[in-house]
């Protein structure tokens, strides 16, 4: 490819690397004009948003996730003006996007349970069940649910949206997969329970959902799967999630015996097994999502 142009531009516009940046500086600074006005309006403390990094709960959490998603997509929109193209052009069109979600959502509750069953018939986890199934647990699921959807909207677009897209446009997508999915790990750094296992499981889904970008040309699948993973380890099985203890859910399981193997603290997605799990989703993603004619920009799919 020609790197003609100077610095700043290359043959197909502003560079890679300026754009990734320029995108994550709108959506930064979008995104802190509506925290401000979050913290204003639920009168927050500085103790609400401590919790944050040792419990996931569905009430401030959901306030930012929502904030994050304007911020995200706002910046979408003005790079994809910029480019002179449409912002759907990103992963967000809708044809078949409620299957593709649904397919997605299927799979990533279907693979966590049989994750957590295994690790129960392995002694590495103990489930308990509800003492009383209520409406009130029906209602937590629902509100669990209405948090894990736009919180894995905002990963997606983060790390498998405009910066995927673009890195892929400019050069090679296996490349843009690795680089963003390192970039997915490294923002789960801040965890205070994050293992090294943890930290591969997160590399190994960020490759899994940039892989189901890259054949169905949206995002749709990848957010699917990422929520009901997410929402079924959490609401469902009441484990923690990347480290983070859950309140308001469903069953409560507790690890047993070595981390490695039942993932301690950090929960499921801290096992050895949920490496192989990952391996699973791969393959049925290959299996079932045949390749996208038409992903913006990229000319070849596998």
């Amino acid at each position: 490819m020609s790197q003609s142009g100077g610095l700043w531009k290359g043959p197909d516009g502003l560079r890679r690397g300026w754009s990734v940046f320029l995108y994550f500086v709108i959506a930064a600074a979008i995104t802190a004009a509506l925290f401000g006005t979050v913290y204003r309006l639920g009168h927050f403390t500085a103790a609400d948003l401590g919790a944050l990094r040792t419990r996931l709960a569905p009430d401030i959490r959901a306030a930012l996730v929502l904030a994050e998603c304007c911020g995200l997509l706002a910046a979408t929109a003005v790079m994809a003006r910029i480019e002179r193209r449409s912002w759907l052009d990103y992963g967000l069109r809708g044809r078949r996007a409620l299957v593709l979600f649904m397919q997605g959502a299927f799979w990533g509750a279907l693979l966590m349970s049989a994750l957590v069953g295994v690790l129960a018939l392995a002694g590495a986890m103990k489930i308990a069940a509800p003492r009383n199934a209520s409406a009130a647990v029906i209602a937590s699921g629902l509100l669990w649910a209405a948090l894990f959807v736009p919180a894995a909207l905002v990963e997606e677009l983060m790390f498998r949206g405009y910066p995927f897209f673009r890195l892929a446009r400019a050069g090679s997508p296996v490349r843009a997969a690795v680089v963003m999915s390192l970039a997915f790990a490294a923002a789960h750094l801040g965890n205070r329970e994050e293992t090294v296992i943890g930290l591969l499981q997160v590399v190994s889904v960020g490759l899994v959902f940039c892989l189901a970008v890259w054949r169905t040309g949206s995002l749709w699948w990848a957010l699917g799967a990422h929520a009901a993973w997410n929402w079924t380890q959490t609401f469902v099985f009441g484990c923690a999630n990347s480290g983070l203890a859950a309140t308001g859910n469903w069953l409560t399981s507790a690890p047993s015996g070595p981390a490695w193997l039942s993932g301690g603290v950090t929960g499921p997605e801290g096992s050895i097994l949920s490496l192989p799990a990952l391996a699973l989703l791969a393959w049925i993603a290959v299996r079932t999502l045949p390749p996208s004619p038409k992903l913006p920009g990229v000319t070849a799919v596998p």
